[in-house]
């Protein structure tokens, strides 16, 4: 992959991109109609707080992942705090925070998605590069995204953004993955 961005458009509208170098947002200024440069070489926060997960699904994920997510509700390093969950069912949306404050995403398989549903290569291969060239982490809970190879066209997958708090996948931080998550007895879910 040479490139990723994507446009989100919201109160504002924002162009994220990369091209191997960093990763810049460029935001709308409508009174000249052109995009200035607002966020220079995003690099994911060294901790966050944050996990998003559809836990509509919870009944239908495996029990180690049920695990996983009430271990980050519990309170914790480094601040006594648990994650706080948020989710808006919007991939650009939900990696968009990411970038800016960490934390941790996934959208993973489930009893009724045995694959995840998320497409490799207009979905989690574009948003893991950008995730990546913002120093943080992404995988499908086996293997890092950006190397898996396609096989055919329309691949689904689960996707855990462990964007490691600069210690995360989903989005976490090394000091807190050390002490949040290695002592998980859920490596699978969160690798540093």
């Amino acid at each position: 992959m040479l490139a990723a961005g994507y446009c989100l458009y919201s109160s504002s509208v924002v162009f994220t991109i990369s091209i191997g170098k960093g990763v810049f947002a460029f935001t709308l200024d409508p009174t000249f109609g052109e995009f200035v440069l607002t966020h220079e070489d995003i690099k994911i926060p060294k901790t966050g707080k944050i996990y998003s997960f559809n836990e509509g699904n919870y009944d239908l994920w495996d029990g180690k992942l049920q695990s996983y997510l009430g271990y980050l509700r519990q309170p914790g390093p480094p601040n006594g705090k648990p994650y706080s969950g948020r989710y808006i069912g919007c991939l650009v949306g939900e990696i968009h925070r990411m970038l800016l404050y960490g934390g941790i995403y996934g959208n993973p398989k489930n009893k009724n998605s045995k694959n995840g549903n998320l497409r490799l290569l207009y979905e989690c291969a574009p948003m893991s590069y950008l995730v990546e060239q913002a120093g943080g982490k992404a995988t499908d809970g086996h293997q890092r995204i950006l190397d898996i190879k396609p096989e055919q066209v329309l691949i689904s997958l689960q996707l855990h953004h462990f964007i490691l708090d600069w210690n995360f996948i989903n989005l976490d931080s090394k000091k807190n993955c050390g002490d949040r998550t290695m002592a998980l007895p859920i490596t699978k879910y969160h690798e540093c």
